[in-house]
C-alpha cells in the first residue's frame, strides 16, 4: 500500500496503490491477482513529462482487466494501457 488516509478520529481509512510509469506501458501486477489490494488504484504514466496522465481504478477493475502472460513457463499478470 502506497498511501493510507485516515479520518481525523482514525475510525475509517482508505488504502491507495500507486503505480508510476515513465511511458504509457503495461503495469506489472506480479505472478498472481491475489496481491491486488487497496480501495483505489492510481496509475500515472508519462510521469517525467510536462503532461503526465492519471487514471483511478477500483481493485475489481484491475482484476477484471488484467492480462495473463506466460513466458518460459512463468506466469505473470499485466494491466495493459487500454485497461487503464
Amino acid at each position: 500500500m502506497d498511501i493510507i488516509a485516515y479520518t481525523r478520529d482514525a475510525s475509517r481509512f482508505i488504502g491507495v496503490q500507486v503505480k508510476a510509469l515513465s511511458e504509457r506501458t503495461p503495469v506489472p501486477l506480479g505472478n498472481g491477482l491475489n496481491k491486488i489490494m487497496g480501495d483505489f488504484w492510481i496509475v500515472v504514466n508519462r510521469i517525467a513529462t510536462p503532461n503526465p496522465s492519471a487514471y483511478v481504478l477500483l481493485p475489481s477493475e484491475v482484476r477484471e482487466r488484467a492480462h495473463r502472460g506466460e513466458k518460459d513457463g512463468r506466469i505473470s499478470y499485466w494491466l495493459q494501457p487500454g485497461g487503464y
